[in-house]
């Protein structure tokens, strides 16, 4: 998609979810039940917004996705609530599994671990509410 005959902006929609999402104008697309969401690119930040909310959105640089990958920190990646924490303290997680399942605007965002290792902090129950950037969970890589 594309603003303002700017920088196409690529949206992947995951295949179980095509029926449900459907483009209604240059930079703007629908979700069934979930309302009108546009598409906005500023230089190599790309802006979404829906509902009077916008959130910035950019491509990690490598030095910047080694960190947090290193890091082992998970953090909100936009406001909203637990629904679930998949994890506990002191359980061992490999790459990819999830750890703290978000809902924002009706959507839900399942925070993965970011590295193989144990889940030595969690923040965050079922039912908080959480900002933008809030640490949820931290795991250690295995050794």
């Amino acid at each position: 998609m594309s603003v303002g005959g700017g920088e196409p902006v690529e949206v992947d929609v995951p295949a179980a979810d095509v029926a449900i999402v459907h483009r209604t104008a240059p930079g703007g697309f629908a979700v069934d039940q979930r309302g009108d969401w546009l598409l906005a690119r500023d230089g190599d930040v790309a802006w979404i917004g829906h509902n009077g909310y916008a959130w910035p959105v950019r491509r990690l640089s490598a030095a910047e996705t080694q960190s947090a990958s290193a890091d082992g920190e998970l953090r909100a990646p936009m406001p909203g609530q637990v629904l679930l924490v998949a994890a506990a303290v002191g359980d061992t997680v490999l790459a990819g599994d999830p750890v703290v399942v978000l809902e924002s605007m009706k959507m839900e965002l399942v925070l993965t671990a970011p590295i193989d290792g144990s889940v030595t902090e969690l923040t965050v129950a079922p039912g908080d509410q959480v900002t933008v950037d809030q640490p949820l969970a931290r795991v250690q890589e295995s050794e």
